[in-house]
């Protein structure tokens, strides 16, 4: 089987991460297994948005929109990671939340799907990227 398109258009409501109240959110997607560990080919991530807290991906002006849209071999995946960090210029990016959607819950009767995902903490059982 293969994933043909699957797209992060927006965020809503992220957390504020930078001292101006905003953050300047990106997004990295990747195929994972059943406890959210990325496998397969390597994570792809987005360019940041500048300096807010809804950011819009799929419209912006970004040059990478990191969308899984190249036929990927799902192998031994079994659903899709997304985790969302603020840019940093001077010292490490940080981290904003993650989100998983599995296969299993994909509806097969339709050809598009759009879902509204929330974000978690760090799930502890997993290292950092």
């Amino acid at each position: 089987a293969e994933l043909t398109d699957f797209k992060v258009l927006s965020g809503k409501q992220l957390v504020a991460r930078d001292i101006n109240g905003k953050s300047d959110p990106y997004y990295v997607i990747g195929l994972c297994d059943d406890s959210g560990k990325f496998v397969g080919p390597a994570p792809l991530k987005s360019d940041y948005v500048n300096a807010t807290l809804e950011p819009v991906w799929l419209h912006s002006n970004a040059k990478r929109k990191a969308s899984l849209s190249a036929s990927l071999p799902i192998g031994q995946a079994t659903g899709i990671r997304i985790e969302i960090w603020d840019y940093d210029r001077i010292g490490s990016d940080e981290f904003m939340g993650e989100t998983t959607v599995f296969f299993k819950d994909f509806r097969s009767d339709y050809k598009t799907q759009y879902w509204t995902l929330s974000l978690e903490p760090r799930n502890q059982n997993r290292k950092k990227r």
